[in-house]
């Protein structure tokens, strides 16, 4: 085949240089033959030339930039090939591209030589620096940010993906701020809620698998293959063309990748982005050591409280054996005495013996808690419907207070328990009163049951003023209370009941606007 008069130049050019038109190779200086080691490289069909001196990598990706180039779309005018030469070498060239004096026809100067070695280092030790101060953070959220703003000062687009359900989501991205407005108007959605699917995101997938960096030469064919043509268009506008994928790593695990996009990326520089990559996944690691380090912590100090209760508990014990012994006696004798006077006093009882009754009662109650708190219980388990234990419960209370506050009991039919219903009442009684205690004058109280598998669950609403978060750790504990009229007793007993029974009683807010206590027991 002879050379073109165009072409003839490129003889003298020591650098490698082909010429393309449509799929043919249609002219290749010397140089060109000495670096592919291929004599018949003139007349070669592109695709096929493709196909037998580049890896299984490159050549997918060379074939769509070929294809591209052939739908006269505007590919990119610079990238990097690796060759596998007829002896079996390699070698990576820098390859820049340029349309030929006739249509169809691309020219390509091949540049082989060492990498940019200068740019290499000064990217290597930029992140290095960086990767330091992400072993101090303590939230994933702040390496994620530190990480991708060391890398865009750095001048790249960064986008980090966390890999979860098969699915590559945006954790962090640095973008142009305006591109990414436009892609949430076409969307209807901000980009961190447009996940990848797995078998899409194929290049991220492989990196992950392979536990390797990819180089990537053309972004824009990924974005076409992710994205509507709408959505990849708004995105194109303003994303760099190279990009390299470094998998992340953290405690073993493929937790997600980093892409770092820049028009200029070379291959030589995807091997610090790796080892970024790498430190990114070390800092994870150290936020995931430091929150179990805390959850430790926490149950360390849930078990030391623990054994104070039941220090105190003891004390409690010893008191509350000498308190019964030496009080509950008197009282009993005064209670008898006043149902005397008041038979005897009849219709005219007097406003004194009212008053003696009522503080007679309250000791009285004040010993019974007292004894509850401090005796070992062991629950009597049979099995009993709630609702029939939380209904003798508010009879009991209507009863001690008639017309205080009205109740409701909401429940949607039989509630199935295993327990002791003495014990269980009382433990209802006393959610009762505290949030009569709560409640202002005429306020609802709700007792709510409901059961789902495995549980069974009964909460006391109030329209009392709630429960601080400075106070709610405390309302369990002993003569702890916010009421002037209270012992302190009555959550303690709650606590006791529900624990013995292997159940869990928790406070929150209500939905009347006051707070609200639930028992979660086990069901049947």
């Amino acid at each position: 085949m002879s050379v073109a008069p165009e072409h003839a130049a490129f003889d003298s050019i020591p650098a490698p240089v082909t010429v393309v038109h449509g799929d043919e190779i249609v002219y290749a200086n010397r140089a060109a033959v000495e670096l592919t080691g291929i004599q018949n490289l003139v007349g070669t069909s592109v695709r096929a030339h493709i196909q037998r001196s580049l890896s299984p990598d490159e050549s997918t990706w060379a074939e769509q930039l070929h294809a591209a180039r052939l739908d006269g779309r505007d590919p990119t005018d610079r990238y990097w090939l690796r060759f596998s030469r007829v002896d079996g070498t390699e070698v990576t060239v820098h390859v820049q591209s340029a349309p030929g004096p006739r249509a169809g026809e691309h020219t390509h100067l091949y540049l082989a030589g060492p990498p940019e070695q200068v740019a290499v280092r000064a990217l290597t030790d930029a992140l290095l620096a960086a990767s330091w101060n992400l072993v101090h953070l303590r939230e994933e959220g702040a390496v994620l940010a530190a990480a991708a703003d060391a890398l865009s000062r750095l001048g790249f687009r960064v986008v980090i993906l966390r890999f979860e359900n098969d699915r590559f989501f945006h954790a962090m991205l640095r973008h142009d701020a305006a591109a990414l407005e436009e892609i949430g108007r076409l969307t209807g959605a901000p980009m961190s809620n447009l996940p990848l699917p797995r078998e899409q995101a194929t290049e991220f997938a492989q990196s992950l698998e392979e536990r390797r960096a990819i180089f990537i030469q053309d972004t824009h064919l990924l974005v076409d293959r992710f994205r509507s043509p709408e959505v990849a268009k708004a995105i194109k506008a303003t994303m760099p063309r190279r990009s390299a994928v470094a998998p992340i790593f953290s405690e073993g695990q493929g937790w997600g990748v980093l892409t770092a996009q820049k028009d200029d990326l070379t291959p030589g520089e995807v091997g610090a982005l790796a080892l970024f990559a790498h430190r990114i996944g070390g800092a994870l690691e150290n936020v995931a050591h430091h929150r179990r380090a805390l959850r430790r912590l926490d149950e360390l100090n849930a078990l030391q409280n623990k054994l104070v209760l039941q220090e105190r508990l003891a004390a409690l014990g010893e008191a509350a054996a000498v308190l019964a012994h030496e009080v509950r006696n008197p009282v009993g004798a005064i209670l008898n005495a006043v149902a005397l006077l008041n038979r005897r006093a009849g219709a005219e009882q007097p406003e004194v013996l009212h008053i003696i009754e009522e503080e007679s009662l309250r000791l009285d109650r004040l010993v019974r808690d007292l004894l509850h708190l401090a005796r070992p219980l062991q629950p009597k388990r049979v099995e009993l419907d709630l609702r029939t234990v939380a209904e003798r419960a508010i009879a009991t209370v209507q009863g001690r207070h008639q017309g205080a506050v009205p109740q409701e009991l909401v429940a949607a039919g039989p509630v199935r328990v295993l327990g002791d219903g003495f014990l269980l009442e009382l433990a209802i009684e006393n959610l009762l009163m505290n949030a009569l205690r709560a409640s202002p004058s005429r306020g609802k109280v709700q007792v709510t049951l409901f059961e789902e598998p495995g549980r069974a669950c009964i909460a006391v609403d109030d329209m009392g003023p709630g429960i601080s978060p400075e106070i709610a750790p405390r309302l369990f504990q002993p003569f702890f209370t916010t009421h002037a009229t209270g012992t302190g007793l009555g959550l303690a007993v709650v606590r006791k009941v529900v624990e013995a029974h292997g159940g869990e009683v928790r406070v929150a807010a209500s939905a009347l606007g006051g707070a609200r206590f639930e028992i979660e027991l086990r069901g049947p």
